[in-house]
């Protein structure tokens, strides 16, 4: 009888000890696998309009966040952002403003990092090149380009913008592991 008390002792102890061991597994699975957001804004120009800038970078946004829901946040407000950026322009008359005072302007929205791209036409091809800035360190974190022959059909600027993301991939892996 005592032996039978013994061994159902031992078993409730090796399932309970098995079970803790379990949880603590599972809590440092969760623990190791959650990270910080980094919450992003992004700033496109050179279309040659502004609201075609301004609905690009929204969209670009949206990409951005969707291809990479791990690393990135969308910034809550976008739209004000970009305003303040007009805002910073017409204070320059109309000078182009640098990528150091958009970072600046990322850090005071509160952003971790800023994606800057610009649409160069050339060769009868539009030609968007992009990158993304931790604000903090105004470092590029990732970079990529892509090219297209026009930029009036929703999907072909789609397509471009995917591209650049696939583009920052390997940029992204190497710094966001």
């Amino acid at each position: 009888m005592n032996h039978k008390k013994m061994l159902s002792s031992a078993t409730t102890t090796f399932f309970a000890v098995r079970k803790a061991l379990f949880i603590t597994l599972c809590l440092c699975c969760l623990a190791f696998g959650q990270h910080d957001k980094g919450r992003i804004a992004v700033y496109l120009t050179g279309s040659g309009d502004p609201n075609t800038d301004k609905a690009l970078s929204i969209m670009f946004l949206d990409a951005i966040v969707k291809a990479y829901p791990r690393w990135f946040d969308a910034i809550d407000r976008q739209e004000e952002f970009l305003a303040q950026i007009d805002r910073e322009h017409i204070k320059q008359r109309g000078g182009a403003i640098n990528d150091a005072q958009i970072i600046a302007l990322g850090k005071q929205a509160g952003v971790d990092f800023i994606c800057i791209g610009d649409i160069t036409q050339a060769f009868g091809t539009y030609i968007m090149n992009a990158r993304i800035n931790h604000v903090e360190t105004a470092r590029v974190v990732a970079s990529g380009r892509s090219n297209s022959k026009t930029l009036d059909d929703i999907d072909v600027i789609e397509n471009l913008l995917n591209n650049i993301i696939r583009s920052m991939g390997q940029d992204l892996l190497r710094n966001f592991r």
